[in-house]
């Protein structure tokens, strides 16, 4: 990949502006990170049991239940799924 992206910019097919920005990016994500400077950073869990259970939270709380009364016109785009009404 690092032989693609030398050749693209000797090319002039991307400038090393785009490079500098992107590289930029990456470190400023790594910096705030703490990826760098040999911080001493304690390693995180992932998919836990409290991960899960927030998420369930999070999806539950977000959910909107929509009554429609003829406000919005969705009467051929429902008519597609079986309900008790139809």
């Amino acid at each position: 990949m690092g032989n693609t992206a030398i050749s693209l910019i000797k090319s002039g097919k991307i400038s090393m502006t785009v490079i500098d920005d992107k590289v930029k990016r990456i470190l400023r994500v790594m910096y705030k990170t703490q990826m760098l400077g040999g911080a001493k950073r304690t390693l995180g869990a992932y998919n836990t049991a409290e991960h899960q259970q927030t998420a369930l939270k999070i999806g539950e709380e977000g959910i909107v239940l929509l009554k429609n009364d003829d406000h919005v016109p969705l009467g051929d785009f429902l008519r597609k799924f079986p309900n008790d009404k139809n």
